[in-house]
């Protein structure tokens, strides 16, 4: 995660949150405000883990919407790594810093806006357009959603396999239970003439 700073044709100041999957390079949010605070930041996550489940951890810079009671309150709480990079030092969360540039080229610099939601429209459609419709070099010329729906299908597969022999050795479990109880009735047969 990560936030930039843009500003309306006022002057007015914007802050901007981003958050980017690291694995598939998807832009998971992007939120305009005029102002972000820690509990912004966590019901954004928030959202996010409802639609795609909890991280292991968390790459941020030493902001103080990342270093607040808030946020690090939050993640001890989910049990979220939080992985703090050094200060001045940007290229230790590279993918983040990747998407801010291709945001602000493609979004805060080539637009005026006059409201917020101007920008958060513009960012919405550019958002799209990032994670379906442009392929990335770095992902072999795919989309980013196209990455997620492979590693989903993959994941659906494994856990199809899982299913598959959990019943499997149910029903051998079953079948040496039946001949167990075969071989006891017999022994009990035998026993008994």
């Amino acid at each position: 995660m990560d936030f930039m700073s843009g500003s309306l044709v006022s002057g007015r100041k914007l802050r901007i949150l981003k958050v980017v999957d690291d694995c598939t390079r998807e832009s998971l949010a992007v939120w305009c405000d005029y102002a972000i605070l820690g509990e912004k930041v966590v019901d954004i996550l928030e959202d996010i883990i409802g639609e795609r489940g909890k991280p292991c951890q968390i790459r941020v810079d030493n902001g103080p919407e990342f270093t607040g009671t808030v946020f690090t309150s939050w993640c001890k709480k989910q049990s979220i790594t939080i992985r703090y990079i050094q200060t001045s030092r940007p290229m230790q969360n590279a993918y983040i810093e990747r998407l801010n540039r291709t945001c602000r080229e493609d979004v805060l610099d080539a637009y005026l806006f006059e409201s917020l939601e101007q920008v958060r429209i513009q960012s919405d459609e550019w958002q799209y357009k990032y994670n379906y419709l442009l392929p990335h070099e770095s992902l072999d010329d795919r989309t980013p959603a196209m990455i997620r729906e492979s590693l989903s299908a993959t994941h659906h597969s494994q856990q199809t396999i899982e299913h598959d022999q959990q019943i499997l050795t149910q029903h051998q479990n079953k079948q040496l239970s039946i001949l167990n109880d075969a071989t006891t009735t017999k022994k009990s047969k035998l026993a008994l003439s």
